[in-house]
């Protein structure tokens, strides 16, 4: 292991750089802007990219440009907006879910029910969860109101927790339910009760919030986690092709199935391939079309 010896560069000493790694830069005063005001590090993943890493000095393909990884980058960005928008989304399906099914069945405060939970061990732990929860939310207004007037139970609603809740934590909270409660969420969001696709899906989802929340990049990725096979008929899955299971376009098609259920005008994977017929830099294969 050696010691990290590399200096800091100006954005024309890093214009130059990749000027000797043979990427064309018809704009310099631009490039040189674009850099300082976006930063390099957030680029490198668009430069590498482009470039030939296999080859002697890791030089850039033959004809790209540096408006080729603008174009890459607004793309991602792009991307990331689209699939934002559509993660809120099913994050509100899915959290409504939650609150609903477990609050028919065992009413406002169902906290405490031995029989909502998979095991004690899942019981001790969803409590935690709820506490940590609540114990972030002393200043909002709702919590204060119920504090104030409601000695007892100690947490609020169920309909009212899932709106203190982040998606993860909801992720969290539903691998601990009873498999027949969990099923129930599965037949809400998903019209399947099958609460292990559902506990896939919803893990893949609250990854992808999270790097889009954070600007992340979607564009070119492999994602660690893949969405469970969902088999709707003999021949139809959702995703519908295990090669690109790990690739965006299946976490799209994840999200058009829990949108159209609720009747959302989604198409977000047509609008993936629309975006990609904007973005001639972008190739299909980076996105898994």
């Amino acid at each position: 292991m050696t010691r990290y010896s590399k200096s800091y560069k100006t954005s024309q000493e890093l214009v130059d750089h990749l000027k000797a790694k043979g990427l064309a830069i018809p704009d310099e005063a631009a490039a040189i802007e674009f850099i300082s005001r976006i930063g390099f590090d957030r680029l490198r993943i668009y430069f590498l990219s482009r470039r030939n890493l296999a080859g002697n000095g890791k030089p850039f393909s033959n004809g790209v440009s540096f408006n080729d990884i603008i174009d890459i980058y607004m793309f991602d960005m792009e991307l990331r907006m689209l699939l934002f928008s559509a993660v809120s989304k099913a994050e509100i399906i899915v959290k409504s879910a939650m609150a609903d099914v477990v609050s028919m069945k065992y009413g406002s405060h169902p906290y405490f029910q031995d029989k909502l939970y998979r095991d004690n061990k899942s019981h001790i732990e969803a409590i935690n969860i709820f506490d940590s929860v609540i114990n972030q939310r002393d200043n909002d207004p709702r919590w204060k109101h119920y504090k104030d007037h409601y000695g007892e139970p100690h947490f609020p609603p169920i309909w009212t927790m899932r709106e203190f809740m982040t998606f993860g934590c909801v992720n969290k909270i539903i691998t601990k339910l009873n498999g027949s409660i969990s099923d129930d969420i599965s037949d809400v969001v998903i019209g399947v009760r099958k609460n292990s696709v559902l506990i896939s899906w919803v893990s893949c989802l609250v990854d992808l919030r999270n790097m889009c929340a954070h600007h992340d990049r979607v564009f070119n990725r492999f994602f660690q986690k893949t969405p469970s096979k969902l088999r709707l008929e003999a021949n139809n899955h959702i995703p519908t092709n295990a090669n690109i299971s790990r690739r965006v376009s299946a976490l799209c098609e994840v999200l058009d199935h829990i949108l159209l259920k609720k009747g959302e005008a989604a198409n977000i994977k047509a609008e993936l391939s629309r975006m990609l017929a904007r973005h001639a830099a972008v190739r299909a294969e980076e996105v898994g079309l």
